[in-house]
């Protein structure tokens, strides 16, 4: 599971700006923009046209809609590495000993304290988040970074964190920040 940190969509909607068709093709051969949605679902007759891809071969195709948010900032995260930068917004409760459940302690169900869980998604005014980075940026130590574990058989379990990770994820996150409040939207993570 992943979190994405983005400005809140405008007021008044996003604008849809056309559409067009993507596949597994990489570089995208079917390059048709179309006015709307409905448009470019008529025109996955002719994709085997315009992508020769034998990923694709002109079977794959779906359409995509462009808004005007597209080209905004945005921070998508792991859902563990999201609990780690909200932990340093103030936005997540640290985890102690009094949130593990006995059942869990067992090898029974793997359990995330509810209230860590619901601060995945959120929203703050850009302004109450920009305090927040810029205090996080200030007072955070630098981060060490975390090694990725591995289990005995080999297979990853953690793929840790590289040093200064979090310094930079708040770095965008300011990008991010800065640009709602611009846009005088608020700051909303889910």
């Amino acid at each position: 599971m992943t979190v994405t940190f983005f400005p809140a969509e405008p007021a008044a909607g996003a604008t849809v700006l056309g559409a067009s068709i993507h596949c597994p093709a990489d570089p995208r051969q079917d390059r048709r923009r179309f006015r709307d949605y409905t448009a470019a679902t008529a025109g996955l007759a002719e994709h085997h046209q315009f992508c020769t891809d034998p990923w694709c071969a002109g079977q794959a195709g779906y359409v995509v809609e462009h808004r005007s948010t597209d080209g905004e900032p945005r921070l998508n995260l792991a859902s563990v590495h999201a609990r780690t930068l909200l932990r340093a917004l103030g936005l997540c409760p640290e985890i102690g000993a009094g949130d593990l459940h006995p059942a869990t302690m067992a090898g029974i169900a793997p359990s995330t304290p509810q209230d860590a869980e619901d601060a995945l998604v959120g929203s703050l005014p850009a302004e109450l988040m920009l305090g927040r980075v810029e205090l996080a940026l200030a007072a955070a130590p630098d981060d060490a970074g975390v090694p990725a574990t591995e289990h005995r058989d080999g297979a990853v379990i953690d793929c840790g964190r590289p040093v200064g990770w979090l310094q930079t994820r708040l770095a965008v996150l300011r990008e991010v920040t800065l640009y709602a409040r611009a846009h005088q939207r608020d700051v909303v993570w889910v």
